[in-house]
């Protein structure tokens, strides 16, 4: 999850994850950056929108699931498939211009992507109808398999600060969620137990975080954040629950994602443990990205088939919901 497609339309309209913002060579010349992939109701083609300071750009040609800014340059990631050749590609886009990573004649897909020093990280999943996802991570365009002996770590969000790498994801084994996971240069760390997921990682100072959820008995799946391995419980227990993004601010940490209770769904915003429900609606609600700075609080979400950006609580709508839209890209500078 940064996916599990929730079931294919929820998770996947609001998944993936952030942390990705800290890291820039230099500052770039524009203040907000959103990005949006959409998908049509009826032919099911995908396009992305970006908006650099309100001017909007799009290009169609793939899935796009998630973006990064450094510098000047802005760089996403997603896969597209192809009905000829019967293949799907692992795509990376920087400034809007395509390059393949990977092609898979069963189902291939990215996650997330991160830029340090100008080092371009990927990670993503193959997987097929009777076999088992195989974790993939590609570091400037060469690919390392994420496995040991009968572990496949399965990732959905990823990290870089100086030489070390952070993903986060899922321990899967003989075709099962073993557990949540933290994978730190090739060592893993447990997450939660059965049936738990990592989301969302973000790293500030020595501290590192991990948004996602915990499946509890009799509960249902709740909503998760860890901190330095230490489980924190934030939701109450819904038949669905998840982070999809970690944010932190100073002392403030932020979650954001959304709760499923009774076909209600609720955008929710965790700020130090404390929740609030910034969105409703009976059809989708929900949070992808959080980005704070110079005190405003920027969300980007969904409100139906709709992109939403709030700013400190305040809606505006990026796209009309002609189309499933979810957003992927959110920086501030």
């Amino acid at each position: 999850m940064k996916q599990t497609l929730l079931a294919t339309l929820i998770v996947a309209s609001l998944l993936m994850s952030c942390g990705k913002d800290e890291n820039t060579d230099t500052q770039p010349a524009f203040k907000l950056f959103v990005g949006v992939s959409e998908t049509d109701k009826t032919s099911y083609l995908p396009s992305y929108t970006s908006w650099k300071d309100g001017i909007a750009s799009s290009f169609n040609g793939g899935t796009v699931v998630d973006m990064v800014v450094d510098g000047n340059d802005v760089y996403a990631t997603g896969f597209s498939d192809n009905s000829v050749t019967n293949k799907t590609y692992v795509m990376v886009w920087k400034n809007g211009k395509a390059d393949t990573l990977g092609t898979s004649d069963i189902y291939m897909t990215s996650s997330a992507i991160y830029v340090s020093n100008h080092d371009v990280y990927v990670v993503g999943r193959e997987s097929g109808l009777s076999t088992n996802a195989t974790g993939k991570l590609w570091k400037n365009g060469v690919l390392t398999t994420l496995r040991k002996g009968d572990y496949d770590y399965i990732p959905n969000d990823l990290v870089v600060v100086g030489n070390d790498i952070y993903i986060t994801g899922y321990i899967s084994q003989g075709g099962g969620v073993s557990s949540g996971m933290l994978w730190h240069n090739g060592e893993v760390t447990s997450l939660g137990g059965s049936g738990a997921e990592g989301i969302s990682v973000f790293v500030s100072g020595t501290d590192v975080y991990v948004g996602g959820y915990v499946y509890k008995d009799f509960v249902g799946q709740v909503a998760t954040l860890w901190k330095n391995g230490k489980e924190i419980t934030l939701g109450k227990g819904a038949d669905y629950e998840m982070v999809n993004d970690v944010f932190v601010n100073g002392k403030d940490v932020y979650a954001g994602g959304y709760t499923l209770n009774n076909q209600n769904i609720r955008g929710m915003i965790w700020k130090n443990g404390v929740d609030s429900a910034i969105a409703y609606d009976k059809k989708f609600s929900g949070v992808s990205r959080i980005f704070v700075k110079d005190g405003d609080e920027y969300v980007l979400g969904n409100l139906g088939d709709t992109a939403i950006l709030w700013k400190n609580g305040v809606p505006k709508k990026l796209t009309d919901g002609t189309k499933k839209a979810a957003g992927v890209g959110l920086f501030v500078n």
